[in-house]
């Protein structure tokens, strides 16, 4: 299900990721958001947001530790079953592994049945 307005796609009801863009009417939705980019100064989030800004490159060398507190970050709105939003600056690649890793960990499915679902 995706907010066509925005650009949000929800992989699950409770599961949203997309792109920078969309971070302020994300922030509308959930009570988390994971950004793997920097915020501009002029997004502002609401403070009952929980929000963990960890900065990922596009492609390799990104670190073990920041992979797994972001992973872990998500892991724990996944088990309260709280909604959460992840977003890269696109929405289509940073997002995307570290979504996948969270569902892998927090579903127990492989990295295909991951991948397939967002």
């Amino acid at each position: 299900m995706s907010d066509v307005s925005s650009g949000i796609s929800w992989i699950t009801p409770k599961i949203a990721i997309g792109a920078l863009k969309d971070v302020e009417r994300a922030a509308t939705q959930v009570t988390a958001i994971l950004s793997l980019i920097a915020l501009p100064k002029d997004i502002v989030l609401p403070p009952e947001v929980d929000h963990l800004q960890i900065e990922f490159i596009d492609g390799a060398g990104n670190g073990e530790r920041n992979v797994r507190n972001a992973v872990g970050f998500l892991t724990d709105f996944m088990r309260d079953s709280e909604p959460l939003f992840v977003h890269c600056h696109a929405g289509r690649s940073r997002s995307v592994v570290i979504l996948a890793m969270a569902l892998m960990q927090h579903l127990g499915i492989s990295r295909s049945s991951a991948l397939a679902m967002i």
